[in-house]
């Protein structure tokens, strides 16, 4: 892990925990995720191992399915969310990660890490959010370093399956946004901007590598720190 907490332990009150109405049905959705994101992580791990990645930040955790998949590839991975629902069911799960309840938008840890992830939280974040949690993610990665963003993307090529998708995904977010109407005008904010791709082209020229999933719904970027 890198270093310690700063101050961030016991002074970075996160607010509501929007998730808690969702804990029962967190067994299924990881599932379900398990399959949807399978290729996807383990295009991250690859990532990770070929710029010899040993300390990994995952921002926006959730119940911790990416940090226990890179522990299990022997990765030191320190997982952050504001939602104290995910973090219990992480804890329960995956004991060899440390995971930690904070605002990922007041990142503050006192070392840094060489790589820093984070998979499907920038698209239910208001562009402000968006921003603040990125800066802190290439503030807390040293140079020569990592990161990674896992989210939704533009498909290139409109065919039969490439939309079925991405209506799902969008009954997914709809679904979401009947809990907490933010989120679904977030990710329709974040679409309607050209997804991650147009996201990070809009403010990262380093971008390194770019992979594509779900027919193009879904990309995972790799931009140099």
């Amino acid at each position: 892990m890198a270093d310690d907490l700063g101050d961030k332990r016991g002074t970075n009150k996160p607010g509501p925990d929007v998730y808690e109405p969702l804990g029962m049905a967190l067994p299924l959705s990881e599932q379900v995720q398990g399959l949807f994101l399978r290729r996807a992580r383990s295009r991250i791990v690859q990532l990770l191992k070929e710029t010899g990645a040993r300390t990994v930040l995952d921002v926006c955790c959730g119940s911790g399915c990416l940090a226990c998949r890179l522990t299990l590839e022997g990765l030191d991975v320190t997982g952050v969310d504001s939602s104290a629902t995910m973090l219990t069911r992480a804890k329960e799960k995956h004991r060899a990660a440390n995971f930690i309840q904070c605002d990922a938008a007041e990142l503050s840890f006192s070392g840094r890490f060489d790589a820093a992830v984070i998979s499907l939280a920038l698209h239910e974040m208001d562009p402000g959010t968006r921003e603040a949690v990125w800066r802190g993610m290439r503030r807390l990665v040293r140079v020569g370093g990592l990161l990674i963003a896992l989210d939704f993307t533009i498909p290139k090529e409109k065919r039969w399956y490439t939309r079925l998708i991405g209506g799902l995904i969008d009954k997914d977010e709809q679904q979401m946004g009947s809990i907490h109407p933010p989120h679904y005008r977030n990710y329709e904010e974040f679409m309607g901007s050209g997804g991650l791709e147009g996201w990070l082209q809009s403010r990262e020229q380093d971008r390194t590598t770019a992979h594509y999933f779900a027919g193009g719904n879904l990309g995972v970027f790799a931009v140099a720190a």
